[in-house]
């Protein structure tokens, strides 16, 4: 067992401030942060103004323009050139993205577990995406949450 967790999608519970305060807790919580609503050519947030074409719906909300994801660490080129290529891989290689998901999860639950800490997840750390509704095909057309049944998975909503 190794001293970190060092995933390439998920972040460890120490890089973000809000995982940093369940650490006090003895949770750990593992965020998987994509590219916000359209800022990766990919829509991850469906219900969000496209911030990109300066939408405007009354019947969408306004969230993308003042996203969380800008804050901080948000602003680094780095930062964003990463999530908009995890955004990417998401929707051009799904399976392969889920697959290695499935993987960072299994060893952030193994981790978390040998220091005596509950691993929790948010899948959604900057995005929206309905992910009950992601069917994996390598493991039976299963979901993460259906995998991974006694983990918790918390949303910001």
């Amino acid at each position: 067992m190794t001293k970190n967790f060092n995933g390439k999608l998920l972040a460890p519970p120490n890089t973000n401030y809000k995982a940093k305060k369940n650490i006090k807790l003895n949770v750990h919580t593992y965020f998987l942060s994509l590219a916000h609503s359209d800022t990766s050519g990919y829509n991850t947030c469906p219900i969000a103004n496209k911030v990109t074409q300066g939408e405007t719906s009354e019947n969408k909300s306004s969230c993308s323009s003042v996203c969380v994801a800008k804050n901080g660490n948000g602003n680094y080129p780095n930062v964003i050139k990463s999530r908009i290529n995890k955004t990417k891989r998401f929707f051009e290689d799904r399976e392969n993205f889920m697959n290695e998901l499935v993987t960072e999860i299994y060893k952030a639950i193994e981790y978390s577990k040998f220091y005596g800490f509950v691993p929790t997840f948010r899948l959604n750390a900057y995005s929206d995406l309905k992910w009950e509704n992601i069917k994996i095909k390598s493991f039976g057309d299963n979901t993460i949450f259906s995998l991974f049944p006694d983990v918790k998975f918390y949303d910001y909503t």
